[in-house]
């Protein structure tokens, strides 16, 4: 067996180990064990104690508010928002309105009041009053949905019975559930909060994730808190110049919880108010944007890139009507943009090979002097302008186009259950066949591994050979047998661009040499 027959046989060993293991890993990923719901955290303002909100909760009688792109239950004496139905989604699996419902409030406001419940005195099919006078305080809450988009406007207005200024201290519990059928590591749950820097190197946003076992408190004031999974996603955000004492709970599996403390100073003889805004929807970045909420994830400069690429993605799916294709000219697009540079690349690697023979020369010249030889090779390269890298100029330039892309498209509602060929859903992997043990045979991986060692073979074919043991790694197959594993599992419509992009690739590797 010779050199090459092995790297072949390692590289299929290789590639049939880890797809395996990974596919394993994927079965056994576990949900964090239950949790109290809610705990008492020592720096925040006491909240209702537990067991009142556990008994007003499931029983009381419920009340919904209805716009055309909501429906939200909320309980008739806590104000708890119980469940949410987003109007314009559907569950993929039923076909009904996609709905987040939980044994814990999705949002629970408290001030002062909440212990005793509030009482409801006004209501429209858009908004509901609540009103209580417990602690002195004349206090209402008022919720309002918009009519024009998926948000939620809501007031906690506060005065003094007493005569004398004070500060009403307001607890805002929210959590939120998995409701996709998108399911296991496809679908993480995750909170992210908009923070003050206290540091000029700190980062603004914080994450947390799914799973937490005991109450964690943030280390900085937080003014805009999002709890979303995948596509969906709830964002709060705070009136402007407040910011709140923030803290992580557990609670039920698969789910998220975070509690926002923060206090309304009340003038003597004067209503003042504390104006929230919710927004519940889609992780759309422009659609969060039109409503105030563009902040409600870090965006650095890759995702900066990959936001004016889809925008670019949209608009060729709005003329071909199906975002397979889009993925497919947007690739192909992207890669006539970076034509130039493989042609550059080109001509380079054509230099390489005309300066093999005087490259052979040296090595002979000085057989027992490999530092020699390479700064002789390096003097050389510099002289004729050449670089033994520029095979892999177009593959550089081509990752963070892709990793930004990455970044944008991952959330992008459009790809959810979008169709293409034998691919059931882009935004997951195509699952071509079911294999015994519970395994699953992803054409598409296969295809752009495929692709991108004919590919490699392709730009590298009579360029200058090495000595270095690193040399059959990136022009044998075991480079596109990894990255075909690292996307075994990587949403198909991803995998599609990577692939659509070798093929193109190939084409003009094929044109360049006619």
């Amino acid at each position: 067996m010779n050199a090459e027959q092995r790297v072949w046989l390692a590289s299929i060993l290789s590639a049939v180990i880890l797809v395996g293991y990974a596919q394993v890993l994927s079965r056994n990923v576990k949900q964090p064990p239950a949790a109290p719901q809610e705990t008492v955290l020592p720096a925040a303002p006491e909240p209702p104690p537990q067991e009142t909100i556990a008994r007003l909760l499931p029983s009381e009688e419920r009340i919904t508010l209805e716009s055309p792109h909501l429906l939200v239950e909320i309980g008739r004496q806590s104000a708890a928002i119980k469940r949410i139905v987003l109007k314009e989604f559907q569950n993929l699996q039923t076909q009904e309105s996609l709905q987040f419902i939980s044994s814990a409030p999705l949002l629970l406001i408290t001030a002062n009041a909440g212990s005793e419940g509030w009482v409801l005195t006004r209501r429209t099919p858009q908004r509901a009053v609540w009103e209580s006078t417990a602690e002195a305080m004349d206090v209402a809450l008022t919720m309002a949905l918009d009519q024009g988009s998926s948000t939620i406007a809501i007031e906690l207005s506060a005065k003094s019975l007493s005569g004398s200024q004070t500060r009403l201290p307001i607890t805002v519990d929210a959590s939120w559930v998995r409701g996709d059928e998108v399911v296991g590591r496809y679908n993480l749950l995750e909170m992210v909060l908009l923070t003050k820097k206290t540091l000029p190197w700190q980062r603004t946003h914080l994450t947390y994730h799914e799973g937490a076992k005991q109450p964690r408190i943030v280390p900085r004031a937080t003014s805009l808190a999002t709890l979303s999974e995948r596509f969906f996603c709830q964002s709060i955000r705070l009136p402007d110049n407040h910011q709140a004492a923030a803290a992580v709970l557990p609670g039920e599996p698969g789910s998220v919880s975070v509690r926002l403390s923060d206090e309304l100073e009340v003038e003597q003889a004067k209503r003042a108010a504390y104006a929230l805004s919710l927004y519940v929807g889609p992780r759309d970045f422009f659609l969060m944007r039109d409503v105030g909420f563009s902040e409600a994830f870090p965006r650095g400069l890759l995702a900066k890139i990959g936001l004016v690429l889809l925008v670019f993605l949209k608009g060729i799916a709005s003329v071909v009507r199906n975002y397979g294709l889009a993925i497919i000219l947007l690739a192909g697009l992207v890669t006539a943009v970076l034509a130039p540079f493989t042609l550059i690349s080109f001509r380079s690697m054509k230099k390489m090979q005309e300066l093999q023979p005087r490259l052979d020369q040296l090595k002979k010249k000085y057989p027992n002097d490999p530092q020699r030889v390479n700064r002789e090779m390096m003097a050389l390269f510099k002289e004729h302008r050449v670089s033994p890298l520029s095979g892999c100029l177009p593959m550089l330039l081509q990752l963070p186009v892709f990793f930004a892309l990455w970044s944008a498209i991952s959330h992008v509602i459009e790809l959810r259950g979008e169709r293409l060929l034998w691919i059931k859903d882009l935004s997951l992997p195509d699952r071509l066949a079911r294999l015994p043990w519970g395994l699953e045979l992803n054409l598409l991986p296969i295809l752009m591994a495929i692709a991108m060692y004919v590919q490699t073979k392709m730009s590298q074919a009579k360029v200058t050979r090495t000595d270095s043991p690193l040399a059959g790694v990136f022009s044998g197959p075991l480079m596109s047998v990894m990255f075909g594993f690292m996307f075994y599992q990587v949403p198909s419509g991803l995998v599609l661009y990577w692939l659509t992009n070798s093929l193109t690739s190939i084409v003009w590797y094929r044109l360049a040499k006619l």
